[in-house]
C-alpha cells in the first residue's frame, strides 16, 4: 500500500519480489555397474539385476532473500493504508549466521516511530537488508529392473531437502510490535518418499 498518495516518488524502491542472485544446478549420473558397463561388464543373471540399472540425480538451488518492507505504528493523520518507520540513516544490516540472529535479524535501533501527523522516511523496501537466503538440495536414487522385454520396473527413492537445511521465513517487519526483527518460523524439513512404477 502507498504511504502518501501525494508523494508517489517516495514509493520508488526495489521490488518486494526481487531475487538478486539465484543459482540452480541439476545432475543425473548413470552408475557404471552391470552388463555392458565399465565395471562388472560381464555380470549376468542375479548379479546384474543387483548391481546394474542404478542412477543418481539431484538438484541444488541457492537464492538470495527478498527485500524487506517495514511498517510502523503511528498516525499520519490522513488515514493512509500504511505507515513506514523513520530511519536513523544507519544501515540496519547485521552480519553473522541467521541462526545466531533469530531474535534480532536486523538492527531494530536503526528505526523509530514517526511523530504524529508525519510520514516515515524509510524506503518502501530496505536497500541493504533482505530476508534469509534459501539453500536446498534434492536427491534421488533410481533403479531400473528389466522384467521381460518390454516390461520393466522403476524403483525411485527421493529425499527433498536432503541436508535438512531450514528455510527461515521473514522476520517481523512491524515497528511497534513485539516481533519486530524476530524470526519465529521456518520451513523445509527433510522429506523422503519411495515409488515403484511398472513400465510396458
Amino acid at each position: 500500500p502507498v504511504q502518501n498518495r501525494y508523494d508517489l516518488k517516495a514509493e520508488r524502491s526495489v521490488s518486494e519480489a526481487d531475487v538478486a542472485q539465484r543459482l540452480v544446478v541439476t545432475h543425473t549420473i548413470e552408475l557404471p555397474f552391470g552388463k555392458g558397463k565399465a565395471i562388472l561388464s560381464g555380470a549376468s543373471g542375479a548379479l546384474n539385476h543387483l548391481v546394474g540399472g542404478w542412477s543418481v540425480s539431484g538438484s541444488a538451488s541457492l537464492a538470495s532473500g527478498f527485500p524487506l518492507a517495514l511498517t510502523s505504528s503511528g498516525n499520519s493523520g490522513v488515514g493512509s493504508a500504511t505507515l513506514r518507520p523513520n530511519s536513523t540513516g544507519k544501515s540496519a544490516e547485521l552480519s553473522g549466521d541467521v541462526q545466531t540472529r533469530l531474535t534480532k535479524y536486523f538492527d531494530t535501533a536503526a528505526f523509530s516511530i514517526p511523530a504524529t501527523f508525519t510520514f516515515g522516511k524509510a524506503a518502501r523496501t530496505l536497500p541493504d537488508v533482505r530476508s534469509p537466503d534459501r539453500r536446498n538440495y534434492d536427491f534421488a536414487v533410481t533403479k531400473n529392473f528389466m522384467v521381460h522385454e518390454p516390461i520393466s520396473l522403476l524403483f525411485r527413492a527421493e529425499a527433498f531437502n536432503l541436508t535438512n537445511t531450514p528455510y527461515f521465513l521473514n522476520p517481523g517487519t512491524a515497528l511497534g510490535s513485539g516481533t519486530f526483527g524476530v524470526i519465529s518460523t521456518s520451513l523445509g524439513e527433510r522429506q523422503v518418499q519411495f515409488s515403484l512404477k511398472l513400465l510396458w
